[in-house]
């Protein structure tokens, strides 16, 4: 019956729902879009760099720094530097309202104005299991993690671009449901890599957000 139903999807949909994997060193073909994108949504800053982030007055590399947002190193215990997203433009993201407020005790110097970061500066949770070809639920859907949410069996490997309510992002998929619903770490060679716009986007790192579900099957 799974395969019945699945078989109208995208093929990297059914290579998901039927348990073959994409190697997750394969390069994603799905293009962000060009130019300026609005959105509206939450994050907080990537840690993973290990050093400070700087905000710039405009999505380039050599623009004026305006700002700086503190990482959260290993060992710290401290939740991450949260802000809203305005919108993206070409490998960036715009922000503004970055707080350190999840922390009640802390000295961080937290740039709070409006600027830019890359892209891939910002992460989330995703709150859904359906990545689709364009931000838009009647587009061609690429991933169906049945249900579970994307970043419940995955990881973003990379974040790209934003638009309205969604984001486009690399999601690892490294994880499975066991036989007793727990979950299950999969062997290396059995990851998936996919590039997907997906709506649900969740900006708080400790929980889960309280949204309505936007899956709609």
């Amino acid at each position: 019956m799974l395969i019945l139903r699945t078989l109208w999807l995208a093929p990297f949909t059914v290579l998901i729902m039927m348990g073959v994997a994409q190697s997750a060193d394969s390069a994603p073909l799905l293009d962000a879009p060009e130019g300026e994108q609005s959105c509206s949504i939450e994050g907080w800053i990537n840690n993973a760099a290990g050093r400070d982030v700087e905000v710039r007055n405009v999505p380039r590399a050599d623009a004026t720094v305006v700002g700086r947002l503190p990482v959260t190193r290993p060992g710290e215990d401290r939740y991450s530097v949260r802000f809203v997203v305005t919108g993206s433009n070409t490998g960036w993201m715009r922000i503004e309202g970055a707080s350190d407020r999840n922390n009640a005790d802390t000295e961080r110097s937290v740039f709070s104005g409006k600027g830019w970061v890359p892209a891939d500066a910002v992460r989330f949770q995703i709150q859904s299991a359906r990545g689709f070809a364009a931000p838009d639920p009647n587009s061609v859907r690429l991933v169906d993690l049945g249900d579970d949410w994307a970043t419940d069996l995955g990881r973003i490997a990379q974040v790209l671009a934003c638009r309205g309510d969604w984001a486009l992002v690399d999601l690892v998929v490294e994880r499975r449901r066991d036989g007793r619903g727990g979950l299950a770490e999969l062997a290396d060679d059995d990851r998936s890599r996919h590039r997907a716009w997906f709506r649900g986007i969740c900006g708080i790192e400790e929980t889960t957000c309280d949204m309505e579900t936007v899956d709609v099957r």
